[in-house]
């Protein structure tokens, strides 16, 4: 909801090319509200860091349970998984399924092929990024629809690094 107030308001303001860029969660969140809306011209994507499909050890079916009982709003500590470290999280149970659905909104395998082939993905992976990130990275691009200017971009960078280090690639590229 926010990032499409943000982007109503900047079309009511006249502006008509809007990219919508971000890094490690925000290029998973970029990707899947491009994907729904379809109201944007480019998507950046910077260390995607999300995956629920690779993400073991979850409290999901714990969540699940609640939801089907009637408990989606309940607040509950479940399991995450952050860069490889497991952690407790305090949420409600319906905002940690929606968070960790292998295939809602938040996972780039169901998003990516959703995407308008009109919408260009710009993608940049470091090659110190976490291993399992970059073979998500790499599996992500085949399920994008054909475009001209979709670019992936290798760059010398670990996962907070990406953003630096392709800063000057992504800015050609718009």
């Amino acid at each position: 909801q926010e990032i499409d107030s943000l982007v109503k308001a900047f079309h009511a303001a006249g502006i008509d090319q809007v990219a919508l860029v971000g890094h490690s969660l925000g290029a998973n969140m970029a990707l899947s509200y491009a994907s729904l809306y379809n109201n944007i011209n480019d998507v950046g994507m910077l260390a995607p860091g999300h995956s629920p499909r690779s993400i073991r050890g979850s409290s999901l079916s714990e969540a699940r349970e609640m939801i089907r009982e009637g408990r989606g709003n309940e607040v509950g500590v479940f399991k995450d998984n952050v860069l490889g470290r497991t952690v407790d999280v305090r949420m409600r149970a319906a905002d940690y399924f929606s968070w960790l659905d292998p295939n809602g909104n938040a996972e780039m395998m169901v998003t990516a092929p959703r995407l308008s082939a009109n919408i260009p993905v710009f993608m940049a992976t470091g090659n110190k990024d976490f291993p399992w990130l970059r073979d998500i990275h790499y599996s992500i691009v085949p399920l994008l629809h054909k475009n001209p200017m979709n670019t992936l971009v290798k760059v010398d960078a670990d996962h907070e690094g990406v953003s630096y280090s392709a800063g000057t690639n992504l800015r050609r590229w718009l």
